[in-house]
């Protein structure tokens, strides 16, 4: 990690922040367009737990139908008060009862059923994928059919397929071993694949492509028809929310929102390249497993989780102890001898002491953030300042303003602090230029690792 500008400790005493501990896609708004995010309208908001949908780490909060509808909900007024729920059967009755407003599963026609909920228009259309193990050999005819030479065993997930594609496989390839599990998730069938315990699935399109990112062993053998198309649904009591978001979804469509955010979903905005992913892929499996028990003492010490210390980790030192950078920046965490004096840490090649010393300096980043903010908006604004210094940050958000921008919003922040390196800007940097693309790629990479860690198999 390569240090930007060394600001002495006794600034940075006096302004109330610490030194710099290292020197060296578009991100959707999560920020009130007014008012304050606590002022706005509660939206109780149902969700089954699965990466299409919402997945909760600590405090941060992920998943694609999760991100379109934060930024719904702030758009629109709204705050949202998410409550899990087992399946999405518990889901639709739930809101039946009016114990809910509006609910998200990736929820389709198979799923919904007969019921008479209300529902949003459809926000996104997707077909099923056949994924296999890449080792396997699928018989193709010349139109892109399977033939009746294959006679591998495809487990299908009698919860969310149809019947009608079991009889389409039996009938297309009766050769075919054809099981079905009653609701098993799509980790355990992953890991039977990857495991070669079973040799072909059926996944949602783009749950398929998400999961598969990080796991080389399986490959999406082919796309079938026909699409699927999903939607929300919402209380009898909320209907008004039907209209809201016919008119959210035609801006949202225009403005980009859904492709980016589908995008971002799969990885296309990611600045991580696929020889990077394949490099993390192989250090999660081999290397990640001799430090986790490190990562997850601190960060349940200092109250974060434990998959965000091991990605700034990584982007840090590739979980390398003695990382060394010319700038003087060494160990799992990359500090300063400045900062690892400030935090307590005597020996920064020591991986315990590193990680203990990073970690606690993030959470003291991330405390000197406006509360009001969403989670994921503090940390981008940590994570950027643990790259590039408190000092040159406080230009940043100070030039930000210059600018008629928010200082404390991450998709205009991200925007400044590449002018930091812009000579046009310099009479208004008190502490003189930087490299301020590097903290932007550097909040995108971790972000970009936190994903690929908590895919889990």
């Amino acid at each position: 990690m390569k240090k930007i500008l060394r600001v002495s400790l006794g600034f940075l005493s006096a302004t109330g922040l610490m030194a710099s501990v290292n020197g060296c896609d578009a991100w959707l708004s999560s920020r009130p367009a007014y008012g304050h995010l606590s002022e706005y309208k509660p939206l109780r908001l149902l969700v089954v737990s699965q990466p299409l949908t919402y997945q909760r780490i600590h405090e941060l909060e992920k998943g694609f139908e999760f991100d379109l509808l934060q930024q719904f909900a702030v758009d629109m007024g709204y705050r949202l008060n998410v409550r899990i729920v087992k399946n999405e059967k518990t889901l639709l009755r739930e809101l039946e009862k009016g114990k809910g407003d509006l609910g998200a599963a990736r929820l389709n026609d198979f799923l919904v059923g007969a019921s008479s909920l209300p529902r949003s228009p459809v926000y996104d259309e997707e077909k099923s994928s056949l994924v296999c193990h890449k080792d396997l050999t699928v018989e193709l005819d010349s139109e892109g059919q399977l033939t009746s030479k294959n006679n591998w065993k495809l487990v299908l997930n009698s919860y969310r397929t149809e019947a009608s594609w079991f009889r389409h496989f039996q009938k297309q390839t009766p050769t075919l071993k054809i099981s079905l599990k009653k609701n098993s998730s799509t980790a355990r069938l992953l890991k039977n694949l990857v495991e070669k315990k079973n040799e072909c699935t059926l996944l949602d399109r783009l749950e398929a492509r998400h999961a598969l990112k990080l796991f080389p062993q399986l490959k999406v053998m082919k796309d079938l028809s026909p699409a699927y198309s999903y939607f929300f649904v919402m209380s009898e009591a909320r209907t008004d929310l039907s209209q809201q978001f016919r008119i959210w979804l035609t801006k949202a469509a225009q403005d980009r929102v859904l492709s980016q955010t589908k995008n971002r979903f799969l990885g296309k905005n990611s600045v991580l390249s696929d020889s990077e992913i394949r490099r993390f892929a192989k250090d999660r499996e081999r290397v990640l497993p001799l430090y986790s028990s490190l990562f997850k003492r601190h960060g349940q010490s200092f109250r974060l989780p434990w998959q965000l210390a091991a990605a700034v980790a990584y982007q840090e030192s590739k979980w390398k102890p003695d990382a060394q950078s010319f700038t003087g920046v060494k160990g799992f965490m990359q500090l300063t001898q400045e900062t690892a004096q400030h935090l307590g840490v005597e020996d920064r090649l020591d991986t315990n002491q590193s990680i203990w010393g990073g970690i606690k300096y993030l959470r003291m980043l991330l405390n000197r953030q406006p509360k009001g903010l969403p989670f994921k908006e503090r940390l981008a604004l940590a994570l950027a300042t643990y790259n590039i210094g408190p000092a040159h940050m406080w230009d940043a958000q100070k030039l930000a303003q210059r600018l008629g921008k928010d200082p404390y919003a991450w998709r205009d922040l991200q925007e400044v602090l590449p002018l930091l390196a812009d000579q046009d800007y310099l009479p208004y940097l008190k502490y003189g230029p930087a490299r301020g693309r590097e903290p932007v790629d550097y909040v995108h990479r971790v972000f970009g690792y936190l994903d690929l860690i908590t895919i889990q198999i």
